[in-house]
């Protein structure tokens, strides 16, 4: 998040030619939004103006501001999509064309728990509660869940059995 908001106050001074706060109109938006919209997807653009609407609404509540001069800015709509499944009939091909064990049971693992991807990867030995079958995924110091919240994910026979087996391998923590 820092990241994306820094890039986008970078880039958002680039343009304006680093202006005073209280000069800015709702058209250096727009420009921002046109400008960015040609070089980047529109998704990503949209990104970018959250962060500033963001960091504007601050100026105005620090009273750095006294209007908001995002107000009138709108973002890029962006037409819904349809979500990309991977069929039943699919999923085993899938999976046998996975060569290396470890990712073959991290791709089934994600498949049968519907982890995110950072929780996958994040996930350790201490997060497995074998008397509930369950993993409790929750954020440390090197990961945040995507919400803050704990998530507890009960486990199927087969999850069971792919994290018995990697247990057993005793390979790292993770």
């Amino acid at each position: 998040t820092v990241k994306i908001f820094k890039a986008a106050l970078n880039k958002f001074v680039s343009i304006t030619n680093d202006i005073f706060l209280s000069d800015l109109t709702a058209r250096h938006f727009d420009q921002y939004k046109s400008l960015r919209a040609s070089q980047i997807s529109p998704t990503t653009t949209n990104i970018e103006l959250r962060a500033l609407r963001a960091a504007f609404r601050t100026a105005l509540r620090w009273k750095y501001l006294s209007i908001d001069p995002f107000l009138e800015t709108r973002l890029i709509p962006i037409p819904q999509t349809e979500k990309a499944f991977i069929s039943q009939s699919d999923f085993p091909k899938l999976i046998s064309t996975i060569r290396e064990p470890w990712l073959r049971d991290a791709v089934f693992f994600a498949a049968l728990t519907g982890l995110r991807r950072e929780e996958l990867i994040n996930l350790t030995k201490s997060d497995f509660d074998a008397i509930n079958n369950q993993i409790v995924i929750k954020s440390n110091a090197n990961f945040k869940t995507k919400n803050g919240k704990i998530r507890v994910i009960p486990l199927s026979p087969a999850a069971q059995y792919i994290i018995q087996s990697r247990l057993a391998l005793n390979v790292s923590e993770y």
